[in-house]
């Protein structure tokens, strides 16, 4: 991903009939906690919104930027095995 014809970091989204997979978002350290994140879920879930399916994604626990970024955003716990969470936001 860039911005500003720069390299900021790098998403990789699945789409399914059911649902929008966020399989993988992360960032270079100087881009970090600059909104970058939020922007590309809005994205995301404006697209879901639209196919009325809900966006998903799971998250180490020991990320902790990652779940509160996912808790400000809407997304809720739907399964947890101690190491991993399987977050989900619902289409609106």
């Amino acid at each position: 991903m860039e911005l500003g014809g720069r390299p900021v970091g790098r998403v990789w989204i699945s789409q399914s009939e059911d649902a929008l997979l966020v399989v993988d978002m992360a960032f270079l350290p100087g881009h970090r906690s600059a909104g970058i994140g939020t922007m590309l879920l809005e994205e995301v879930f404006a697209e879901a919104d639209r196919g009325r399916v809900p966006v998903r994604l799971t998250s180490t626990k020991a990320n902790p930027r990652a779940l509160a970024l996912c808790e400000r955003l809407g997304f809720s716990v739907v399964s947890d095995d101690g190491l991993f969470v399987m977050l989900e936001r619902g289409p609106r």
